[in-house]
């Protein structure tokens, strides 16, 4: 690279049949990836140059390592002896994501900033250029869309607000909105600072905004918003954005909601193919104009490819703000679709503050308009106790929890096992054939109550000479007419070849007494 005299504005030389030069008095170009090659140019006799041709192949030019096509380039008229000469270039850069922008670049010798990052140069992006170039225009804005070609989110920084990064002299920095599709009410304040190797943007909000994934409902609403994006290639992958749990904006009711007094964190993690939605803390989970307590974390991923979301909630769950009486800790998987949610899973499970003891199982339901084939937690595992298929409707909105424990016992001549089963629900769709005394009242979202008890005794008399068992589950529902339904068995065998079994299912239902 030639060097020249510090003094003057620009320096130039030739070099194998062709004039090169740079910016005022430096042999490096520290900004620009590579010289800028002269073809042909005039010398003039005052020392300032007149007419020039450039090769603009442009090939592998950059502008602080980032992508630059010139399209203009001057020195500043030559005047002996000063020592603020510089290089003017215009063209446009290209940054990832967002694509092209036209600029004015003013490369300055400063003497008066020696130090880091200046080193002897101040370098500034002009809004308006030299003789020749157009304003610079700085404006970016992209669109972010998922894999099935939906809107996922919108980035706008306006020219007025983006400048170069002069703090650093690296890049280029600005301020402007950010809209996300999921993130209703309006939109997010946002910063932009764009480097050669990464664009980091960060979003703000103080106000409530609804989050609504697209499903069954909207999941809540989030304050205190506070996001990052980074953006390391030509495309844009994930969006991160944090806040607090507040109260639905439009529906004042979302899927959850804060507890009273307490702060839930909220976090969402998006890509092109799928979105995150965690939360931990007190919350309140709406099931029909009804609230179950929650305390623990909640996990809901969305599949853009699918028309359905699947996460778990680990939380100690407490219904007794409706139901009372019925509590459940442990892990529940999570499902919502356009027309239906449900919770349900395995968990210990308290019923009427019952909770058993050594070799402890329990279930629990939560759903709005599930199918009732789909809730298989409704039955255990040792298929003996339930609640009766006969006794819930074709799609389930409501709760149902049991608890069931196993013990064994040595009674004299007797040994073998107790089971014992406990389950209560509430839903607010009455099977057909029955009605509800609430109905005519408002504000009660889960009318219709279900309960369930079952017992079951098995073992060995006489040293194992006579073994049996006996079970019995009965389900109770209400309130208008009270159902009920029971079964009951009794299994025998003596000195194990001669055996017998017998069961038996009576019932009161809307159409009276039965018995099979």
């Amino acid at each position: 690279m030639p060097t020249g005299d510090p003094a003057q504005a620009g320096v130039v030389s030739v070099r194998t049949g062709r004039l090169v030069f740079t910016a005022a008095g430096i042999s490096e170009p520290v900004h620009f990836a590579k010289p800028f090659r002269l073809t042909w140019g005039e010398m003039l006799a005052d020392g300032n140059l007149g007419e020039l041709f450039f090769d603009y192949n442009s090939y592998g030019q950059k502008f602080d390592k980032i992508k630059f096509s010139p399209s203009h380039v001057a020195l500043s008229k030559y005047t002996h002896g000063a020592t603020n000469g510089y290089l003017a270039a215009c063209g446009s850069v290209y940054v990832n994501f967002f694509g092209g922008s036209f600029v004015n670049i003013k490369d300055a010798r400063c003497d008066a900033k020696p130090g880091d990052p200046y080193f002897g140069r101040d370098v500034t992006v002009p809004k308006t250029g030299e003789t020749g170039c157009a304003a610079t225009n700085l404006h970016l804005h992209g669109e972010w869309d998922d894999v099935s070609g939906s809107h996922l989110a919108s980035l706008d920084f306006p020219d007025a607000q983006m400048d170069y990064n002069t703090k650093i002299q690296r890049g280029f920095i600005g301020t402007g909105s950010a809209g996300v599709s999921f993130v209703h009410s309006d939109g997010l304040n946002a910063t932009i600072e764009i480097r050669d190797d990464s664009i980091d943007i960060c979003m703000t909000s103080t106000t409530t905004h609804d989050v609504d994934i697209g499903l069954f409902a909207v999941l809540g609403g989030i304050s205190h918003i506070s996001g990052c994006i980074r953006i390391t290639g030509p495309t844009m992958e994930r969006m991160v954005l944090g806040g607090y749990l507040e109260q639905s904006v439009s529906t004042g009711t979302g899927i959850v909601e804060p507890k009273a007094g307490y702060v839930v964190e909220v976090i969402s993690s998006v890509t092109p193919s799928s979105c995150s939605f965690y939360a931990s803390g007190d919350m309140l989970f709406q099931v029909a104009g009804a609230a179950v307590d929650l305390s623990g974390t909640i996990f809901l991923k969305r599949d853009f490819s699918k028309s359905s979301a699947e996460g778990d909630i680990t939380a100690r769950i407490d219904c007794n703000s409706f139901l009372g009486g019925l509590e459940g800790n442990g892990q529940l998987t999570w499902y919502v679709d356009p027309s239906t949610q449900y919770l349900q899973g395995r968990l210990a499970v308290t019923i009427s503050g019952w909770s058993g003891g050594a070799g402890l199982e329990g279930g629990m339901f939560i759903g709005h308009n599930c199918p009732k084939a789909k809730a298989w937690v409704l039955q255990t595992t040792t298929g003996r106790f339930g609640v009766s298929q006969a006794q819930l409707p074709e799609t389930l909105t409501g709760v149902y929890g049991y608890g069931q424990v196993s013990f064994g016992i040595n009674w004299y001549i007797f040994g073998g096992g107790i089971e014992l089963y406990a389950g209560l629900g509430a839903f607010s769709v009455v099977p057909p054939g029955m009605s509800t005394a609430w109905s005519d009242l408002t504000g009660i979202g889960l009318p219709y109550v279900v309960g369930s008890a079952g017992v079951c005794v098995h073992g060995e008399i006489l040293g194992g000479l006579v073994s049996a068992s006996g079970w019995c589950n009965l389900t109770m529902g209400g309130p208008i007419p009270i159902t009920f339904e029971g079964k009951f068995g009794l299994e025998g065998c003596i000195l194990w070849v001669l055996c017998a079994s017998v069961e038996v299912t009576a019932g009161l239902g809307p159409d009276g007494f039965y018995i099979d």
